[in-house]
């Protein structure tokens, strides 16, 4: 341990007051624990890592340190390579919430490498993704990559894929090697489990329905579906149903506005393709509940509609 650091411990003994200090000897941390020299110091996560790690080495000194406390901060210092590791998949704000987390609760930190004892990550997962500042395929993500890293990691990405295991379920979570890969790529999902974006027969058809007392005009020709007074009768009882821009006059506007709804025109080739040029008799479709006769068949083939005779 060189001056420097060894003047950074002093400066930290004099900010923290609440703390206990040395009063004849210089504070140093034990020979055998070496400080998290890899940490990014600019990074503020990382430095507030370093600064609990030199605030914690205050408490103690020497032979008494190392004996007491040696294990605890051997646990503290992979746990602060567990925040380092963090930095690449969670914010700022949240990597600093983790050093945070282990600040307050020091105690605990060293059940990381105790299997008997309850992990202390299990609490921490379950309140991140309570207040949603994590998402499940993120700590999926993050075990892949602590799986990567040294032995240490790998032991906190198991009591963290056991924590959160037990909290939302293992199928949120990557069980192979190859998953493992996908997710360290940074991907939601494997691509075999990607959802199949099948293109529907017709997202929008044309519906042959029953002429109903709220259906008045047809949209193609622009004049009513039956006259007033009475519905019409068999076989002209009968309309064609779309889903399309609708135009409608705006009285607040002053002027006529589309908006997409249902339109409705006669059974006739004309009048659709008024708004539809490319229309097709094999686009209708016959809803279940719908009856024809052959008195309709031959009224559709007049009109010039040819609808199909489906079985």
């Amino acid at each position: 341990m060189d001056a420097t650091k060894a003047g950074c411990s002093q400066e930290e003994s004099v900010e923290v007051g609440s703390h206990k200090t040395m009063e004849d000897t210089t504070l140093e941390p034990p020979p055998s624990v070496e400080p998290p020299s890899e940490m990014q110091q600019d990074a503020k996560s990382s430095r507030t890592v370093v600064k609990n790690y030199y605030k914690y080495c205050t408490f103690y000194n020497g032979e008494e340190y190392q004996q007491k406390h040696g294990q605890r901060l051997a646990a503290r210092e992979g746990f602060g390579k567990f925040c380092l590791a963090v930095e690449g998949f969670l914010t700022r704000s949240q990597a600093v919430t983790l050093a945070t987390w282990l600040d307050y609760q020091p105690a605990k930190v060293d059940l990381i490498q105790n299997s008997e004892c309850d992990p202390p990550s299990r609490c921490f997962v379950q309140s991140m993704v309570e207040r949603g500042e994590i998402s499940p395929s993120d700590i999926s993500t993050l075990i892949g990559a602590l799986e990567s890293d040294t032995v240490q990691l790998k032991g906190v990405a198991t009591k963290v894929k056991e924590a959160f295991h037990n909290y939302v379920g293992q199928a949120q979570l990557p069980a192979t090697d190859e998953e493992v890969t996908y997710a360290r790529g940074k991907l939601r999902r494997p691509p075999e489990v990607e959802k199949e974006n099948k293109r529907p027969t017709d997202e929008k058809p044309f519906v042959l329905q029953e002429i109903k007392g709220n259906i008045k005009k047809c949209t193609g020709c622009r004049k009513p579906l039956y006259r007033r007074g009475s519905l019409p009768k068999i076989p002209k009882n009968m309309t064609i149903g779309h889903f399309e821009q609708r135009k409608f006059f705006n009285k607040a506007l002053g002027k006529e506005v589309e908006r997409p709804g249902n339109v409705y025109y006669h059974v006739n080739l004309s009048c659709i393709r008024q708004r539809n040029p490319d229309f097709s008799p094999y686009k209708i479709v016959i809803p279940p509940g719908v009856t024809l006769t052959e008195k309709h068949y031959k009224y559709f083939e007049s009109c010039g509609i040819s609808v199909p005779r489906y079985p």
